[in-house]
């Protein structure tokens, strides 16, 4: 039987794969402005979204904000929204609002509760939603071990043993060897606390990874068909497109 969540080997790209639904619709890029590298909301206004709206949670001190609008100001984009809202927190559907279509990459394994993180992304999600996230492959063989996920398991970083780890950890440095970048990953590769002194979890450290399968299948669960997916051009990750069913 042929598994139609297995994993393609060819990459996707995430602008061409969102123009063809975006335009005459709303967006929403959710987590996109750490650094402005991934941002979509100048990406989607140039390929005919209705609207682009930026939602984050950092605070509107965070010098983020301004190095965001003078990054559209460059691109030559404006009119764009731009909402501050935890996509965690348990009403963030409520602030947020819907969207026709929904960006959220760079954030998943970023979250200790992947759960509602999932629930609160869908609900805003009016039709599509691309879904991205840093991922293991199904199976890891290396210099430190061989290590297999199945597409109906996920990795909790803050219990990894250290085999797993280095496992994890080698499988990482050489793909970013490959790009002449090191890698480094709070919680993993050092000690970030995963929760601050007074017992709320950071967003900082890496809490999971999953394979690009668990995270078809999860969002299958919620309601949505996968219309595109592919490994990142990096290949240490994995898109996917999904539209409500």
């Amino acid at each position: 039987m042929i598994d139609k969540y297995a994993e393609a080997m060819e990459p996707l790209d995430k602008t061409d794969a969102l123009s063809q639904v975006v335009a005459g619709k709303s967006f929403v890029d959710i987590g996109g402005l750490w650094g402005t590298k991934g941002e979509m909301v100048t990406r989607m206004m140039k390929a005919g979204a209705k609207s682009a709206t930026m939602a984050d949670m950092q605070d509107e001190n965070s010098p983020l904000w301004p190095a965001f609008d003078k990054h559209c100001e460059q691109m030559g984009v404006s009119g764009y929204g731009k909402k501050i809202v935890n996509i965690c927190a348990p009403d963030a559907p409520q602030q947020l609002g819907k969207f026709d279509v929904v960006h959220c990459t760079g954030v998943m394994y970023h979250v200790p509760d992947v759960l509602q993180f999932l629930g609160n992304l869908t609900a805003v999600t009016g039709e599509y939603l691309f879904l991205g996230s840093s991922t293991l492959p199904p199976r890891i063989k290396n210099a430190e071990g061989m290590l297999e996920t199945a597409p109906d398991q996920a990795v909790f970083i803050p219990n990894l043993t250290q085999r797993t780890r280095r496992i994890i950890v080698a499988y990482y440095e050489e793909i970013y060897g490959r790009m002449d970048a090191p890698f480094n990953a709070g919680g993993l590769t050092n000690d970030a606390p995963f929760f601050d002194a007074e017992g709320r979890p950071n967003f900082g450290p890496w809490w999971w990874l999953f394979t690009g399968g668990f995270m078809m299948r999860a969002l299958s669960a919620h309601g949505f068909d996968i219309v595109a997916h592919g490994p990142n051009p990096m290949r240490f990750g994995y898109l996917m497109l999904a539209r409500r069913r």
